[in-house]
């Protein structure tokens, strides 16, 4: 997908709140000095966006939505040494994720915080530990 500045503009505008809420969200674990992998939906802009501002990252996982690609990638996955996994996903990706990083021994921190995008889709921003 191609972005110009328009919706670039109109991306920002509808995410404004979400860096802030993201910042506060996660500030822990980058305080707390622990190894961070990202997982970010490589289909949408944002998410990708809002990914890249999370500082201390220890890996980026990128999946696609609800592919059996990602599944077997994630599965896949060695986690060891890894305290902390912070997403920014669509809710269907979010229920499979959970249950996958659930069988490697990780918990749901927080509540997970949905972020209603301007073009009318909805993120929604987890982690796990």
């Amino acid at each position: 997908m191609k972005m110009d500045r328009r919706s670039f503009l109109a991306t920002a505008a509808g995410v404004s709140a979400a860096p802030l809420l993201s910042t506060l969200a996660f500030a822990s674990s980058e305080a707390s000095g622990k190894r961070v992998l990202g997982v970010v939906d490589n289909s949408m802009p944002e998410a990708r966006h809002l990914m890249h501002e999370q500082a201390g990252l220890a890996g980026l996982l990128e999946v696609k939505p609800l592919s059996a690609e990602a599944w077997q990638s994630l599965q896949a996955v060695d986690l060891q040494g890894v305290d902390r996994v912070v997403a920014y996903t669509r809710w269907a990706d979010y229920i499979v994720l959970r249950d996958v990083l659930r069988e490697k021994g990780y918990k749901l921190q927080g509540a997970e915080h949905r972020i209603d995008l301007a073009g009318g889709e909805t993120l929604f921003a987890w982690q796990m530990a």
